[in-house]
């Protein structure tokens, strides 16, 4: 693992789209310039608005200091930015969103990625059904694959797929989901697709 910058306003909602999926816990805290600690409050990430803003519900009624900078992080250090807090009332709250923020990467390989209308494909057997996912990037321990969102309703992190039929040289005839996210702009019919994070097993 190794630290990235995540430079684009996209890329970061589709990080934080990703952690209220997975139900992420997330922190917000405020230091003074003497690096005293007044604010420490876990939160859960309750949607990202039309505005782009983000709507927390913190697990203790605590009243954030509106119009002050604050630190927000997903845990494990996925992501860590500074934001504004424009509201606060009772245990919810909006903070801006900023372009860019500080992440890990959690990939021990370089990726490859492949374009959707390309439609590479792999068979995958999810809850007994074998449904067909299209390559979105490969690296050497994993890959990222287009599931439609009846599918990912039946998937769930850390959960083992079969790769019913390979594509792409890939050897492997399982893998373990470690991250869904919605995947913008890719649809087929009405049907609103998700990138699935898959590693090797």
């Amino acid at each position: 693992m190794y630290e990235k910058n995540v430079q684009t306003m996209e890329e970061l909602i589709s990080h934080i789209n990703q952690a209220v999926f997975c139900k992420t816990q997330a922190y917000v805290w405020k230091r003074t310039p003497e690096g005293q600690t007044v604010i420490n409050e876990k939160a859960l990430i309750l949607k990202v608005n039309e505005q782009n803003e983000l709507k927390i519900e913190l697990h203790e009624d605590t009243k954030l200091p509106v119009g002050e900078d604050v630190l927000f992080a997903l845990e494990g250090g996925i992501l860590v930015f500074k934001s504004k807090v424009l509201s606060s009332n009772g245990r919810f709250a909006v903070l801006s969103i900023p372009s860019m923020a500080k992440g890990i990467e959690r990939r021990r390989s370089p990726r490859i990625p492949y374009k959707f209308e390309d439609r590479i494909d792999f068979e995958m057997e999810v809850k007994s059904d074998v449904t067909t996912a299209f390559l979105i990037d490969l690296s050497e321990h994993g890959m990222c694959l287009s599931f439609s969102d009846e599918t990912v309703q039946n998937l769930r992190l850390e959960q083992t797929l079969k790769i019913v039929r390979p594509n792409k040289g890939v050897t492997y005839s399982a893998c373990i989901v470690r991250s869904i996210r919605v995947f913008k702009g890719a649809k087929i019919g009405r049907s609103k697709m998700y990138a699935v994070g898959l590693e090797f097993v």
